[in-house]
């Protein structure tokens, strides 16, 4: 598939290796995204010679922080600590989303393919300093509590994601590949050597980090990929990828460009009570032949022997990882982790609705109770179980409630509320609100929960209702009604189709219908069941 526009993400060393593959399918248009201003515009302007038919776009800025915030580095977010917290704390509505620096390039730019090479692990997984944690809430738990939540990765990546998702459906991109880390290269916890960062009895805590940093992406990409309407790829080099360059430079690590120190004095350490260092440092840099790799790291030719021997990370060519992912948009998908994920995964089997069905047998020989919902699968399912419940009782039937009028369902269902129903949904937390503004509630609700705003006003009462309340006012009740008669149809014309298909068994979307059955499949329609 050819896209006219591409959102390029992270142009390092594997990023520009795919650039330079993604080019050569002669998009219109490539925007391409890094952290500064500066790298992303020297590089269009590079390959905008070279490719003078193709329209380069420079973009840049901190793709994990809200637009406002974007030209943070990872290194100054301390000075928006404030304004951070508030965005990643707060509840995850479209606002949130739209302000987020993903769904804002999407709906700037419109791409239909997003190629994104960033080592999001690394970035966000570095600041994971536990033993730096404890000496600060030691000093200051209040200024330590501040940092940890400014350095969460868990927040920015769920934030990422449900941007990603809402810039996905909103503006229709048709494919996101990520190209990721297993971490170390494909090796164990037991690697032996860190990368820049300083070592402990085990691996470094920002390695570590940068570890779990990288199993909760994947996790929640491979989630995102079960999402209907959401063509998502994940490719992970698991070695070393090499090579850029070698040449002399300056020394780079974690701690930036290192400053060559002049021979100092030596002293006897058993007469010291504590070390003392000497003040040794000159103005030139440390600088020798190295090779640069990922993450902005260098390596001299020694390490670079030890770290890809046979047995160790070995490594694998930059061109390599690129060609990958190319087939990858290109619907090849043997070298795609989700898909591998996919094909370990256990998948539902005959048995396992043989089972549900004996669990149900066993439900109908207990004595009758009311037991509509726990809640366990969350308020705002609850809450339709038990308005469908009432419609239910008020309609047995499809046919009686398609001839009824509105008003008279709404009234006759509301007419169903009695002692029972009304304790077992506020006891679960789940308030009532019948169609003459009548409100049953009782010592609490699981919506808006006691650290919620809880103002009442027409804004607040449909925004509660729609999620956590039972609401049998009219315009839910309709809604809820037309919903019923949806799948019915939908279910009588494939029944008529493929009537042997078990997913679209119309025994169990019939007119003495089951509320369960119906809310299911009603979630299959609206995109919202398995896909793989």
């Amino acid at each position: 598939m050819k896209h006219d526009c591409i959102l390029f993400i992270g142009t390092g060393q594997i990023g520009r290796a795919i650039l330079n593959k993604i080019v050569q399918s002669g998009p219109k248009k490539i925007v391409v995204h890094n952290l500064t201003e500066n790298e992303s515009a020297l590089l269009c302007k590079k390959y905008s010679s070279i490719y003078p038919k193709i329209k380069f776009i420079s973009s840049y800025g901190n793709i994990f922080m809200p637009y406002d915030l974007k030209d943070l580095n990872n290194k100054n977010l301390y000075d928006e600590s404030k304004n951070i917290i508030n965005y990643f704390y707060s509840e995850i509505n479209q606002s949130i989303l739209e302000r987020s620096t993903i769904a804002t390039l999407i709906k700037k730019y419109k791409p239909s393919l997003i190629v994104d090479a960033i080592n999001t692990a690394t970035v966000l997984g570095n600041a994971y300093n536990p033993e730096n944690s404890l000496k600060c809430y030691k000093e200051n738990p209040l200024d330590c509590a501040e940092k940890i939540m400014v350095d969460d990765y868990t927040t920015k990546l769920i934030n990422f994601i449900y941007s990603l998702k809402y810039g996905i459906e909103t503006y229709g991109v048709k494919k996101y590949i990520k190209v990721s880390t297993t971490g170390l290269g494909g090796m164990g916890i037991n690697m032996p050597y860190t990368h820049g960062d300083n070592p402990k009895m085990n691996l470094s805590s920002a390695l570590m980090g940068k570890i779990s940093a990288s199993g909760v992406l994947h996790q929640l990409l491979w989630n995102l990929a079960h999402t209907m309407g959401n063509n998502i790829s994940l490719i992970i080099p698991g070695t070393f990828v090499g090579y850029d360059s070698v040449k002399n430079e300056p020394i780079e690590t974690d701690k930036g460009l290192l400053f060559r120190r002049i021979l100092p004095k030596s002293y006897n350490l058993l007469k010291q009570k504590k070390i003392k260092y000497n003040e040794a440092v000159t103005e030139d840099y440390l600088e020798f032949p190295v090779v640069r790799a990922g993450e902005n790291h260098v390596y001299s030719k020694l390490e670079l022997n030890v770290l890809t021997a046979i047995g160790q990370m070995e490594g694998i060519t930059k061109e390599e990882v690129a060609n990958k992912v190319v087939d990858c948009i290109n619907g090849k998908s043997s070298h795609d982790i989700l898909v591998a994920l996919d094909n370990a995964m256990l998948n539902p089997t005959y048995l396992g609705r043989e089972m549900i069905y004996d669990i149900s047998r066993n439900f109908d020989k207990c004595k009758c109770k009311l037991g509509i919902a726990t809640g366990n699968l969350g308020v705002t399912l609850s809450k339709k179980l038990y308005e469908l419940y009432l419609i239910k009782m008020a309609y047995s039937t499809l046919d009686d409630l398609k001839k009824a009028k509105i008003d008279k369902i709404v009234e006759k269902t509301n007419q169903q509320l009695n002692k029972a129903i009304i304790e077992e949904s506020i006891s679960l937390g789940i308030p009532i609100l019948d169609y003459n503004y009548n409100f049953y509630v009782g010592d609490y609700s699981l919506y808006p929960s006691v650290n919620d705003e809880s103002t009442v006003n027409e804004k607040n009462i449909n925004k509660w209702a729609k999620i956590g309340w039972v609401d049998l006012r009219k315009e839910n009740i309709k809604f809820l009604v037309d919903m019923l008669v949806r799948v019915y149809e939908d279910a009588l014309e494939k029944s008529k189709i493929c009537d042997n298909d078990i997913y679209f068994n119309f025994k169990k979307i019939e007119n003495e219908y089951d509320i369960a059955e119906y809310l299911a499949y009603y979630n299959n329609l609206e995109k919202k069941g398995r896909i793989k």
